[in-house]
């Protein structure tokens, strides 16, 4: 009984704090909009951020760090992807557009 309650809170409630526009139970892999001033520029930078457990959480994914990777002096789009997989690994990417 403990390991099914234990399963059910790690499996459930990290998906009810997530931000993605929509929750999966199991899985949830998916992109989203956050803002546009121009069509997309040529060049692209993403950065990322990952959970393990929902206890520990590292990495950058501020739009900076991904104008930064992808060598953007001008951001045109700014997009985010989420992936969860039973609350168990997560990621949230910042993908920036521009030239």
């Amino acid at each position: 009984m403990r390991i099914l309650f234990a399963l059910l809170c790690v499996s459930i409630f990290p998906a009810c704090g997530g931000r993605a526009p929509v929750q999966g139970w199991l899985y949830t892999g998916v992109s989203a909009g956050l803002s546009v001033s121009a069509q997309a520029g040529p060049k692209t930078g993403k950065a990322c951020a990952s959970s393990i457990l929902g206890i520990i959480a590292t990495g950058d994914a501020s739009i900076d760090t991904a104008r930064r990777n992808g060598g953007i002096t001008s951001i045109s789009i700014v997009d985010e992807e989420m992936t969860n997989i039973l609350g168990l690994y997560a990621t949230h990417c910042t993908v920036v557009h521009g030239k």
